[in-house]
């Protein structure tokens, strides 16, 4: 494809992570480009995504990033049952409620109790460049991380449509639980210990840190035992 068109440019590097790749494709995409997409290299895009996502883009400026639905497939691309669609978190009267799909703007909060967050997502460069690289030492909860960066400084739109094709198989890096706890440790840290000069900022770290250990985190851990139970 690249030898037919000049649109496709191919790099290589040698392997070092997933948010390396992503670092070294940023900074390789054209200067020209005004948004960036980093599909997972497994899954696969829906053939009007990258389309939906640009519109949406370009219709609400003040967002920095705009997600979607997905569906599942296995490792042969078959459709797996269920929706696929992962629970968005939010607050109401002090308590954590599920987001709906008319609930467009993603607020800073859903993030920070490590939420919503995927590859399918397409981001608004300006925005990227000034939340900064991806960061190596938190995969897979790199994701999660650049989110809350991107949410204090812009809106993250969501568009309630099923363009990305999530691919689910053993060698997956999401399939190591035991990883997945230690390093979801390390990202709950980073965010425990931001600090910003904004005070505005400071303002929303403070009430999402409230909101985290006093009702979300006990709730889930509630949720977690009570359907641990239920399957006993």
């Amino acid at each position: 494809l690249a030898a037919t068109d000049p649109r496709i440019r191919t790099f290589h590097q040698p392997n070092g992570g997933l948010s390396a790749a992503r670092n070294a494709g940023w900074s390789l995409a054209s200067a020209e480009s005004k948004f960036i997409i980093f599909p997972d290299p497994d899954d696969v895009l829906e053939p009007s995504a990258l389309e939906e996502l640009c519109e949406e883009l370009e219709s609400h400026p003040a967002a920095g990033a705009v997600l979607c639905h997905q569906s599942m497939i296995d490792s042969d691309g078959r459709t797996l049952p269920g929706d696929g669609r992962r629970a968005r978190w939010g607050k109401r009267f002090g308590l954590p409620r599920k987001l709906k799909d008319s609930d467009t703007t993603i607020p800073f909060l859903t993030f920070f109790c490590g939420t919503a967050a995927g590859p399918y997502v397409m981001w608004r460069r300006d925005v990227l460049e000034q939340a900064g690289p991806w960061d190596i030492n938190l995969a897979p909860w790199e994701d999660s991380d650049m989110f809350c960066r991107v949410a204090l400084l812009s809106e993250v739109r969501f568009l309630p449509r099923t363009l990305y094709r999530y691919r689910r198989h053993a060698t997956q890096a999401t399939g190591n639980p035991e990883k997945m706890s230690r390093m979801y440790d390390l990202f709950r840290a980073k965010w425990e210990a931001y600090l910003s000069k904004d005070q505005e900022i400071t303002r929303r770290l403070q009430e999402a840190r409230r909101f985290y250990w006093r009702i979300f985190r006990p709730l889930r851990t509630l949720g977690v035992m009570a359907k641990a139970l239920r399957e006993f």
